[in-house]
């Protein structure tokens, strides 16, 4: 890992070990055999499927995960249909009182083309005019394409979310979307990759786990689909060093500002991975209180980097710690 934790510390009473990298739950025996229901973001859920393979290895437990989109994942566990929630974007405390959001992982939305377009990056300007219908502002690129088509992803989706959020200043409800007429809907990653690999003049975007299947990548999927860089508005091709690829140090460079911060460096899409719990614990038992407490061992932020994504900092790491200590200590 990147960063160290480097002060071992016994904290007799809640009966954990903090090491190097991560914190560790000890113990497990009051763990029970009830399965954990894990729902939600399809971004997370190869991340919730790697976890729950490792985790089900080292313990009693049963995780079972399935899909469904950010939006899943939020009434799922409101309704404590699931323990666990994943979101992909932020959860509205107005819209999910009873929701508390962990961070536990960095991403970004990954900006996506086929093979034959030539562009060597985009701002946040020359997005808005190649994805939305009324961009309200002019491209910083003056020779930007016309001919492109936009991939994007369902309502609902966290990826999709972030991306609208991203760009600044654009609606997108249920009966309002800001798409472009002709922009082609997908409810996938994997969906998207698709369409833009298996055609010309195709724009959309994707979470950073998908650079691995792109050119470039270590198992190459796609190989026509390329990622472009992104630069802030007002970056343009005669300035290209503002264009800024994804990667781990731009990432966690960009998730180091606080939210509301205005001179942010790094990669200019980047974003948190979460998983969602009622805030009283009251959908919590003793197995997901240790899975979740597990989330932020060595062990499982190295599987967060295996799959893709970007560990937390030291920082992130300790809060989201503090957060999940207040249930008991299995």
């Amino acid at each position: 890992m990147d960063q160290k934790i480097t002060m071992i510390i016994a904290i007799a009473a809640v009966g954990c070990l903090c090491f190097a990298g991560g914190y560790f739950i000890g113990g497990g025996s009051n763990e029970d055999n009830s399965p954990v229901m894990v729902s939600g973001s399809t971004t997370v859920q190869p991340l919730m499927n790697a976890w729950a393979s490792e985790y089900e290895k080292v313990s009693n437990a049963a995780i079972y995960v399935s899909g469904g989109g950010s939006g899943t994942g939020r009434e799922n566990t409101n309704t404590k249909i699931s323990n666990i929630g994943m979101a992909s974007s932020v959860t509205s405390s107005s819209s999910f009182p009873n929701l508390t959001q962990h961070t536990i992982a960095f991403d970004a939305v990954v900006i996506v083309a086929s093979s034959n377009v030539t562009l060597a990056g985009v701002s946040i300007n020359d997005l808005k005019n190649l994805f939305l219908q009324a961009p309200g502002v002019a491209a910083d690129n003056t020779a930007l394409p016309t001919n492109l088509t936009p991939v994007v992803r369902e309502f609902g989706s966290g990826t999709r979310e972030t991306f609208v959020t991203s760009l600044g200043g654009v609606t997108d409800t249920a009966t309002s979307n800001p798409f472009k007429t002709g922009a082609l809907e997908r409810t996938s990653a994997g969906a998207v990759l698709r369409e833009v690999n298996e055609n010309q003049n195709r724009i959309g975007f994707v979470n950073m786990n998908s650079l691995i299947h792109i050119a470039g990548g270590t198992d190459v999927l796609y190989p026509n689909v390329k990622s472009l860089p992104v630069g802030k508005a007002g970056v343009t091709p005669a300035t290209p060093t503002g264009y800024i690829a994804p990667s781990a140090a731009t990432v966690q460079e960009w998730m180091s500002y606080a939210p509301s911060a205005t001179d942010k460096t790094g990669y200019p899409m980047s974003r948190a991975l979460f998983v969602l719990t009622l805030a009283d614990g009251s959908g919590l038992d003793a197995t997901s209180i240790a899975f979740l407490q597990w989330m932020y061992s060595a062990e499982a932020q190295k599987i967060v980097d295996d799959e893709g994504f970007v560990h937390l900092d030291d920082t992130t790491l300790k809060a989201e710690w503090g957060k999940v200590l207040r249930w008991p200590a299995v």
